[in-house]
Parts: structure tokens; sequence; C-alpha cells
């Protein structure tokens, strides 16, 4: 990752992190800017809760990167209006976590909608 010129994140030179629009055990997940297609996305930036995982438990972090690394690369092939559609995949190979870059659903969290009722 580097720094835009705005002191903002760019993952993978192109995608630049613009605010968190949440968090959880798996990571955080970034509103972005696609500076190539100049389109706003998500970005998942997948972590274990435990962020030193990757240099004191390395199996386990390969692990956890191989599943999410599957699991994007299995949901990138589903088409359908309810699921998220996955643009492109950053990863930056062993000893890292990989980021997920999707199309930005605007709406707020679920537990907001939920709260609305059904």
């Amino acid at each position: 990752m580097s720094t835009g010129g705005t002191h903002r994140r760019v993952v993978d030179g192109r995608f630049e992190l613009e605010e968190r629009l949440g968090g959880g055990g798996m990571g955080l997940v970034w509103r972005a800017h696609d500076l190539v297609l100049h389109r706003a996305v998500a970005v998942k930036e997948v972590r274990h809760a435990d962020p030193d995982l990757a240099e004191h438990d390395p199996a386990a972090a390969r692990v956890l990167r191989e599943r999410v690394l599957r699991e994007a690369r299995a949901l990138a092939r589903v088409h359908h209006p309810n699921v998220v559609t996955i643009h492109h995949l950053v990863d930056g190979g062993e000893h890292t976590y990989p980021c997920i870059v999707m199309e930005l659903v605007e709406g707020g969290s679920l537990p907001a909608r939920l709260e609305r009722g059904a």
C-alpha cells in the first residue's frame, strides 16, 4: 500500500481509501475511489482480529489468506442481483492479507436496515 497525494492510502496503486464504512472480525470495509475507472467501490481489507497473527502464527495466517482467496474467487463467479459484484482481488502473496474490491452498495449497515423492519 502506498500513500496518495492527499495522505490517503492507495491500495494496489489504484484504489484510494476515502472513508471507513465498517469492520468486524474479518477486517475493515472502506469506501474507495478507483483511480483508473473513476468510480466508487468498496474495499474489504481482510485482517484477522489479532493483527500479529501473520508474524506469530504464520500457518494460521496462511489458512486465513487461502480461505479468503478461495471464497472471493467463488463469489466472483456468482451473478445475481442480490450479491455484490467482485471487481478485483489484491493479493500481496504469502505473509500478507488480501483485499477484495467490490461493488459499493449504498444504504447503511445491515443492523440499521433490520431495525426498520422486514
